[in-house]
């Protein structure tokens, strides 16, 4: 009977035993991700409130203990970001490039390229950052080659790239398209199409409706001199009158051609302008649905 006993109670401090280890071990997990968490609400209060200093060693200790954890790659975003504000710049490129590697084949490969971009895109590395977002696919970056043309004064394909924009489906393409909606529409083909029915009518005063002040004045200036010579030399018929009417002619047609040319300067200057506007009240990191660093 009691060997009976003996064997129960062996059971029975087995399945205790059990039982205590594997509350011990659901224990000390929950005590690490909290930890985790832990660290990374201290580093980010020292980042919101300008201790960078103390937020950098934070975010150091995080990546010294948990280097494989699926929250390092946000917590290097983290730490590249901090540098960038100490002037620390060599440093967070460092930990974007970085960043961009160990990503790969991750959730997190996109955000860390487009980071890298709107880093260079905020050092004003205009030219590295256009080619380096012509090597990617994806639309993201086609809107970060519209900013950083813009930046570059070149305007050949700028259409081209907005519209390429407009068609995918982003974040970005939403808000941009809103932009140019509220800023545009019938008003800007109002715009075109007046000023050249104005420079038809007053050659030169459609490109002054357009912003082009000095040329709109030399126009006028040009043809009203070769009117006046027309009207002076018409009685003597002399070759000074052909001559005279055939220039105003061609200085009619050439203002006619001018003011077309000029209108369409005009709206890609209002569209880029609608897009450059767009950063007034959102971060690039807004633009591309990406989570704030802090």
């Amino acid at each position: 009977m009691n060997a009976y006993k003996n064997k129960i109670a062996v059971v029975i401090s087995f399945f205790l035993i059990l039982l205590t280890v594997s509350g011990f071990s659901q224990t000390v997990h929950f005590n690490s991700d909290d930890q985790k968490q832990n660290i990374i609400k201290v580093a980010d209060k020292y980042a919101r409130e300008g201790d960078w200093k103390n937020a950098i060693l934070q975010y150091y200790e995080f990546l010294y203990r948990y280097p494989e954890d699926r929250l390092a790659t946000r917590v290097a975003f983290k730490i590249a970001k901090l540098y960038e504000n100490t002037g620390e710049i060599k440093l967070a490129r460092k930990y974007l490039t970085e960043t961009i590697e160990k990503s790969r084949d991750t959730e997190y490969f996109l955000e860390s390229r487009l980071r890298f971009g709107i880093f260079l895109y905020e050092q004003e590395l205009y030219e590295e950052n256009l080619q380096f977002c012509s090597s990617q696919t994806e639309v993201e970056f086609r809107v970060l080659n519209i900013y950083n043309k813009i930046a570059l004064d070149e305007h050949d394909d700028i259409n081209l790239l907005i519209s390429n924009v407009l068609s995918a489906k982003c974040s970005a393409s939403e808000i941009i398209g809103k932009a140019l909606g509220d800023d545009h529409g019938s008003n800007k083909k109002a715009i075109k199409f007046g000023s050249i029915l104005l420079s038809g009518i007053v050659p030169g005063s459609g490109r002054v409706l357009l912003g082009e002040y000095f040329d709109g004045t030399a126009t006028f200036l040009g043809f009203y001199g070769f009117w006046k010579i027309a009207r002076i030399t018409s009685s003597a018929m002399t070759p000074f009158y052909f001559a005279a009417n055939s220039a105003m002619l061609l200085y009619y047609i050439g203002n006619i051609y001018s003011t077309v040319k000029a209108s369409r300067n005009y709206q890609t200057i209002q569209t880029e302008a609608s897009i450059l506007k767009i950063l007034n009240s959102n971060t690039l990191e807004d633009l591309f649905g990406i989570n704030q660093i802090f």
